[in-house]
């Protein structure tokens, strides 16, 4: 089948048409000619494309020119240009790969997260005092097993998704906890404690039997979903992406190994602020990122006298990154830190978290008298 050609000369003009309007006839009909000699499908497709005009904006379509960038209630909606970098932006470093990791970590986290109100709506017998009290113990449990902090926040977690689905007896409550930490050592641990181990760490109150049922039991009601971001996991990416940002690529002791006491110092401070917000279940309203950018940014204020510029800088701008696509501020999170900080620095019994970040190991950051400048 062959397709006719569109004659070259267009009909001279008349007194409907000005000059200007022929011109563009002209132009549209030597933009036909050229394409006569194609297929039919292809000539029909390349003629709807040139026909096509622009179109407005999908905001603009529904609200008009003037109110496409007008959120709910007339008042101006929040851009990722005026509230912080774009997650892609900040954290350039990242391959594609990796940049797709972390955005997945990001949309993964609010999925797994618990309720915060669970002990005002679902338990009966413990409160926030007695669920500070197991936290502690079980940083103490997990320094005297030498685990890794991946199943202390595991174990938190566990622990918390399973108290805002089920009321749990106060009788119970170390049962489950030990059992959350037994289950995210197995979990994380390439060596995890035996079971006899975890028995006798509650001064033998329980028996292997009762672990062994309350881990079907934690197992069942978390669908045995165990891989959940956590605060320590996004805290590392933060760290990791301002260290090697800050040596032009790559840290030069590797990912998250501090390269200068300065770092090191950042870094446990961060730390000690984000195992203090495990011991309060205000966090728990927050997104895990969230979570942990407010320590981090908390860790830069208050060491704004001895942290490099070029750190807190490029500490600053990653946290602003994960703000803004949290699309809330860090203030509501950082200001619970810095009370749980006061408290554990004036309390008369100290938690373990301060004795164990009160070691040279770990900068010695709970021993510091320079927070009260901050506050």
């Amino acid at each position: 089948m062959t397709c006719a050609v569109l004659p070259t000369h267009p009909v001279a003009p008349t007194g409907l048409f000005s000059q200007q309007e022929m011109q563009l006839k002209r132009k549209e009909a030597s933009s036909f000619n050229e394409i006569g000699n194609l297929p039919f499908q292809m000539q029909q497709a390349v003629q709807k494309r040139i026909r096509l005009e622009p179109t407005p904006r999908l905001g603009q379509q529904i609200f008009g020119a003037n109110q496409a960038l007008t959120g709910p209630c007339g008042y101006p909606q929040l851009s990722q240009q005026s509230a912080g970098p774009d997650i892609g932006q900040a954290f350039y470093l990242l391959s594609d790969c990796e940049q797709d990791y972390l955005k997945e970590q990001l949309a993964k986290e609010t999925k797994s997260q618990p309720n915060h109100l669970y002990l005002h709506h679902t338990q009966q017998e413990v409160d926030a005092h007695k669920r500070l009290v197991l936290v502690d113990w079980l940083i103490e449990v997990v320094d005297e097993f030498v685990l890794s902090q991946e199943s202390l926040y595991l174990a938190i977690s566990l622990l918390d998704r399973f108290l805002s689905m089920q009321a749990v007896p106060r009788c119970q409550l170390q049962l489950l906890g030990v059992t959350c930490l037994w289950v995210a050592s197995k979990y994380e641990e390439v060596l995890p404690p035996a079971l006899q181990d975890f028995v006798e760490i509650t001064d033998n109150s329980y028996e292997a039997a009762d672990l062994i049922r309350m881990e079907s039991l934690l197992l069942r009601q978390l669908h045995y979903e165990l891989a959940v971001p956590t605060p320590l996991h996004f805290l590392h990416q933060l760290l990791s992406h301002a260290q090697a940002e800050e040596f032009g690529g790559a840290s030069p002791r590797g990912p998250c190994q501090p390269a200068n006491p300065e770092q090191a110092r950042l870094q446990h401070l961060a730390e000690y602020l984000l195992e203090l917000a495990l011991l309060t279940p205000e966090t728990l309203r927050d997104r895990p990122s969230v979570v942990a950018a407010s320590a981090l940014q908390l860790a830069c204020n208050l060491l704004a006298h001895c942290a490099a510029p070029c750190s807190r800088a490029a500490c600053g701008k990653l946290c602003r990154a994960i703000s803004a696509e949290a699309a809330v501020g860090l203030e509501g999170c950082m200001a619970e830190l810095q009370r749980m900080l006061r408290w554990a620095g004036s309390a008369q019994q100290a938690p373990c978290v301060r004795d164990k970040y009160s070691d040279a190991r770990r900068s010695c950051v709970a021993l510091m008298g320079t927070f009260a400048a901050a506050w």
